[in-house]
């Protein structure tokens, strides 16, 4: 399947000004999975579900529409950052 575009947040839901870190594309599974992750990396826990449409992926902008009509709008703050407007 498809690379998923990630990033880490500290919390759910993600308000405006909350720095996100973007982190390697995931494999389609992680839609559904949960659990501990290998190698002692973590645990995965679903906070939310659903479909979206994503409205821009650019270099320093990623907007996308969710299905309850809520925007999720990420603009580039650095290399590896993203801050949540």
């Amino acid at each position: 399947g498809a690379a998923l575009a990630a990033w880490r947040a500290s919390r759910w839901p993600v308000e405006a000004g909350d720095v996100l870190e973007a982190a390697a594309d995931h494999r389609s599974l992680y839609l559904t999975f949960e659990g501990a992750l290998s190698g002692g990396r973590g645990v995965v826990t679903r906070v939310a579900s659903g479909t979206c449409r994503v409205l821009v992926d650019g270099d320093a902008v990623f907007e996308a529409l969710l299905d309850d009509s809520t925007t999720f709008l990420l603009l580039r703050d650095g290399p590896d950052g993203w801050v949540a407007r």
